[in-house]
């Protein structure tokens, strides 16, 4: 991060270093650290998308000034009115909000974004995975389970949806669907090291050690240098 953080420093480099920075921040539960990065991007490039959506979903997963990320849902929307992502952020900020009956509306006013229909398979995975976290904070467990395993089976390797679906499953205490749903994601998306720590560091939790690292020694044998050699290190 500390490349990144210079990099902002440079008025030419100030947006992709900063949505980068955030990115990487938001990724590994540093919201507040993402909010400030998005904050200064969002000051030079007011209509960045991208990073208005961002900062939505870092405020939502702070659970602090949800009613901002909700007009940041909305800014995005008028900027630009097709974003899957933004109509996502905004169901998710309504349900923090437990306005659930809002929610509800907003995430039938986008059924025509339907698997097939969504420009990119993340934006099919958001709106699969909103549609079960919209079940979860309903209380319907069973439902958001049955979607949950739908969209996984479309989705494995999407790492939104797979971060979701993890937590709804740690909050089942249901630690075998957890390992489940991680080794699906590591063999559709074996690159992705994100996935492999994660399954890693829960099997070894378990006590299943030898299993833990023969995950990671797996990608030591990447065609690409960089995936080998982080694999390495870990």
């Amino acid at each position: 991060l500390w490349p990144l953080r210079r990099a902002m420093e440079s008025e030419d480099w100030l947006v992709p270093a900063g949505m980068q920075f955030a990115n990487n921040a938001f990724d590994t539960g540093n919201n507040a650290t993402a909010i400030d990065a998005l904050d200064k991007v969002i000051e030079v490039s007011p209509e960045e998308v991208s990073a208005i959506v961002l900062r939505a979903r870092a405020r939502i997963e702070s659970r602090k000034n949800v009613e901002l990320a909700l007009a940041d849902a909305d800014l995005a929307l008028e900027i630009d009115p097709d974003s899957t992502a933004a109509r996502i952020a905004r169901i998710l900020a309504l349900l923090s909000l437990e306005m659930v009956e809002e929610a509800g509306e907003a995430l039938e006013a986008i059924e025509d974004f339907a698997f097939e229909t969504a420009p990119e398979e993340a934006d099919s995975a958001r709106f699969c995975g909103a549609r079960a976290s919209f079940a979860k904070e309903k209380g319907e467990n069973e439902v958001a389970d049955e979607r949950y395993t739908r969209c996984l089976e479309l989705f494995p390797g999407v790492e939104i949806l797979v971060s979701d679906a993890i937590k709804f499953y740690e909050g089942q205490r249901d630690t075998e669907r957890v390992l489940s749903i991680l080794e699906a994601a590591v063999e559709d998306a074996p690159d992705l090291r994100t996935f492999r720590i994660g399954l890693a560091m829960r099997l070894s939790g378990a006590g299943r050690v030898d299993d833990a690292l023969d995950v990671l020694r797996a990608a030591t044998d990447s065609s690409n240098p960089s995936i080998a050699g982080g694999a390495w290190m870990d």
